[in-house]
Parts: structure tokens; sequence; C-alpha cells
């Protein structure tokens, strides 16, 4: 399989709610739970846990790239298609900056009282995770 734009990736990305993005893409990069992974066209079969983070992706025929946070799940990769199934996406657009701000600092707080097998604190430095993945989308 050539490696070009005119044979673009077949990208889904589902969560428990429903399907979130059916695009063909020229390049994707996913956050791993081992690091990131990127994908072109003509990438060999892949299967991998997904990792909370940034997501990017760039439309066939477009300059623009897309950026959205993916929070843990897997993908599979097979004949030019890319499946996302993520626990849950969040959208850049629907990143409400103030709201983060102050929910950072509240886990913050949860962790540094938690014992290390707390739940609340367990959960809480699992939201923090994702916070510092938003922090990430934004900064660039």
């Amino acid at each position: 399989m050539e490696i070009n734009a005119e044979n673009p990736i077949n990208l889904n990305i589902y969560t428990p709610q429903g399907s979130i993005v059916e695009a063909k893409v020229t390049n994707v990069k996913l956050p791993m739970a081992d690091g990131e992974a990127g994908v072109l066209p003509g990438h060999i079969k892949y299967v991998g846990l997904l990792g909370t983070g940034v997501c990017t992706y760039q439309v066939a025929g477009s300059n623009t790239i897309t950026k959205l946070i993916i929070v843990e799940g897997f993908c599979n990769l097979m004949d030019n298609t890319l499946n996302l199934q993520a626990d849950e996406v969040i959208l850049e657009d629907d990143i409400d900056k103030d709201t983060y701000a102050e929910a950072r600092n509240s886990l913050k707080e949860t962790i540094s009282k938690g014992h290390c097998e707390d739940p609340e604190r367990v959960f809480a430095y699992k939201e923090l995770t994702i916070i510092s993945a938003i922090d990430k989308l934004l900064a660039h």
C-alpha cells in the first residue's frame, strides 16, 4: 500500500455514547498507554492500548490539524482503517479553561491528603491526568 494523501486512513473514533469522528485523514498521532504512536497511510496492522492524552489528525485535503483528548481505551488498525474505542473524548471546543483550573486545584488537594490506596485519591489522580492532557492541548 502506497503512503500518500490519495490513499487516506479511515479514522473512526467511538465512545460508549457512540461515534465521535468519522473522517479520511492523512496522519494521526495517538496517546498510547506506553507513549505515543504515529499512523500514516499504509501502516501495518496494529492493536494497542490507548492512554490519556492529546490525539491529533489531519483531514485529507486540508492543512488543518484537529486536536482532541482521548481518555483511555484501545485502537486497532487494519486495511487502512483505524478504529479508536475510547472511554471518553473531549473536543477542543468543549473545554472551559476556568472550570479545569478550579478542578485542578481541588484534585491536587485531594491527592495530597489521601493515602495511596484511597479510592478518592486514585480517582483524583486519574482526573488530574485528564486535566494535564487538556493543559497540553491548550498549550499548542
